[in-house]
């Protein structure tokens, strides 16, 4: 009533930063409908007030993310020929603008050694400096950008969320490459597998299970609305870097044989799945998510300190798997070091047919 009373008559320019549920907007935007006053609002969640003029900004471009973070840097004599350690960070960080801001503030903290270092530290355990950077003038819960950008807008989503849809959801895009959006008939393909992470008991969990692997639309559509994915349903979603990083970290923690073994069942799913019948190449985005994005599927699958010949589910794929184009991608990511390690291996044990069939790079019709 007072803010009412306040505006009456006058024209005013109201900013409502960082909001997350229509009520706060009623609450707080109380102006004189008579005047020509305006309310700007800032907000992760699309569509929050439908009947409002909505402008949506994406990333910013390459050009403005270095001029961004390097102004924050006080490095801005580089801006006009920045190094390229200063465009991987960028990119690292999505061209999202807070982000890129923050990595400013890491680059001015390391002046002295950032080419060298910050691009490291960033591919490094899953972008932690940059997602729990947090700067002198803030807590160090608040002023996180995990917590400004992820943990927050979770906390919306998972409160209206009761069967835990979305998390198990998210746990499960961390299996997954981002070279280009991930086409939704893949995460069809895999969905019998999200939500089995959190499956002690089999039978008093089958209900849940079922529900998981039916609400995954769902739970993708909430991951869109609040901007924690990018893209459609229709086009494919891709995750930012900064909550890749964030729910690999999670998985490395929470999954049965961390991240790997996630990788690992959702490539065994995804090589079944793209068996001649199971998976048909005209489907929108299939064939080509598989040429982008298998090869790395099976390299973050492997196994550490182990024999490819002792892989069956890779040598299988390697060896046998009906399409050829896949047989090809399986080779690629296992790279030639493990591939002809391993026919020297049954060279010595002479296991001379499965030896060649290595050195050909696991090129079965060319025997």
């Amino acid at each position: 009533a007072e803010s009412a009373q306040a505006t009456k008559h006058r024209r005013c320019m109201l900013v409502l930063d960082d909001v997350w549920h229509p009520t706060h907007v009623q609450a707080l935007c109380a102006m004189d409908e008579a005047s020509s006053s305006a309310c700007l609002i800032t907000t992760q969640v699309h569509g929050l007030l439908p009947r409002s003029t909505e402008l949506q900004i994406g990333p910013i471009s390459e050009t403005e993310a270095l001029s961004l973070m390097l102004t924050v840097a006080q490095v801005g004599h580089l801006i006009h020929d920045p190094p390229e350690a200063a465009k991987e960070v960028v990119q690292q960080c999505g061209r999202l603008p807070l982000a890129v801001a923050v990595a400013g503030s890491l680059l001015e903290e390391h002046a002295d050694d950032w080419e060298s270092w910050l691009v490291p530290a960033l591919a490094a355990d899953h972008c932690i400096e940059l997602r729990e950077h947090c700067d002198l003038t803030s807590s160090s819960a608040e002023g996180t950008l995990e917590e400004r950008v992820i943990t927050k807008p979770l906390r919306v989503i998972t409160a209206r969320d009761s069967h835990g849809v979305t998390a198990a959801l998210m746990h499960h895009l961390a299996a997954f490459d981002y070279d280009i959006p991930l086409p939704i008939s893949i995460i069809e393909a895999t969905a019998h597998l999200i939500g089995q992470e959190y499956m002690n008991d089999e039978a008093s969990s089958s209900r849940e299970s079922r529900l998981l692997q039916k609400g995954w639309r769902k739970g993708l559509i909430e991951l869109l609305k609040f901007s924690l994915l990018s893209g459609s349903v229709v086009s494919g979603v891709i995750v930012p870097p900064i909550l890749l990083g964030y729910i690999r970290a999670q998985a490395e923690e929470n999954a049965q044989d961390g991240l790997r073994g996630l990788r690992r069942r959702v490539l065994s799913s995804l090589l079944h799945s793209l068996s001649k019948g199971k998976c048909a190449p005209s489907q929108a985005g299939i064939t080509s998510y598989m040429t982008n994005c298998l090869a790395g599927h099976v390299r973050g699958a492997i196994l550490p300190d182990s024999s490819l010949v002792s892989d069956e589910m890779l040598l299988e794929a390697l060896l046998r798997h009906e399409d050829s184009s896949v047989r090809e991608q399986v080779a690629c990511g296992i790279g030639f070091d493990m591939l002809s390690s391993a026919a020297e291996t049954c060279e010595q044990d002479q296991q001379w047919l499965l030896a060649a069939q290595l050195w050909q790079g696991g090129r079965p019709g060319e025997r």
